[in-house]
């Protein structure tokens, strides 16, 4: 992706974000996002800040990342290399920790938000998304489950150019008082670039609990989020 095409994407982000003003029944409204950075220290390509508002009040932003193939949200804040075990699907020479699950310290919930794909570097497909969470377990880098599309139905949008709807899924948080989702990297294995925002709800901005009745919980193992 040329990233000279960049600034061109918040127009279309600005847009896709009304949707989800929509889905929460219009309980919050987004600002204006931040410029969009290149993230060359980062496992994602780029990023930009996008504030939000509750009852007309400032709550903090949303983080949208920018995700070309093969990138990931992983860190060395919890794993180092060769602490853990890294499958060869999801191994990387440059910036092998992009699968390293991390701790979601002082996180109450984290919402997933596909906002679009980007085909041929200029066409948007509205709220397609597919990513793997992984997790770890028994030593070893898996997969817990997926978030967004089946891969399939994914690929069938991406090559008709059709988007899809709203839909936001927990990466972590909480099910039948059993915390989920906890450490836990992000990764795209499809071979299409992405953009994902991430609604996270702290102690800080607890006020934005009643968002999460409108949030599916991923199923554990499954190829898509329910």
């Amino acid at each position: 992706m040329n990233p000279l095409t960049l600034p061109h994407l918040l127009p279309q982000l600005e847009s896709i974000l009304h949707g989800y003003e929509s889905y929460h029944h219009k309980q919050i409204q987004f600002g204006k996002p931040s410029p969009v950075r290149a993230t060359p220290e980062k496992p994602y390509t780029a990023r930009t800040n996008v504030p939000i508002l509750y009852e007309n009040q400032n709550c903090g932003d949303i983080a949208v990342l920018i995700f070309a193939p093969g990138d990931g949200t992983g860190d060395t804040s919890m794993f180092q290399a060769g602490t853990i075990e890294v499958p060869p699907k999801y191994h990387h020479d440059d910036k092998p920790h992009r699968v390293f699950p991390r701790a979601k310290e002082r996180v109450i919930s984290e919402g997933y938000l596909p906002l679009f794909a980007i085909r041929d570097d200029t066409l948007t497909i509205p709220y397609a998304g597919c990513l793997e969470e992984l997790t770890v377990r028994d030593g070893k880098v898996v997969r817990a489950w997926g978030l967004g599309q089946f891969p399939h139905v994914f690929s069938q949008n991406v090559e008709s150019g059709h988007g899809t709807t709203p839909n936001v899924t927990y990466t972590c948080g909480l099910d039948d008082r059993t915390y989920f989702g906890d450490p836990h990297a992000l990764y795209n294995a499809t071979n299409i670039h992405q953009v994902a925002g991430f609604l996270t709800i702290t102690w800080g901005n607890n006020q934005l609990n009643e968002l999460r009745q409108y949030w599916k919980i991923p199923k554990l193992n499954s190829p898509k989020s329910t």
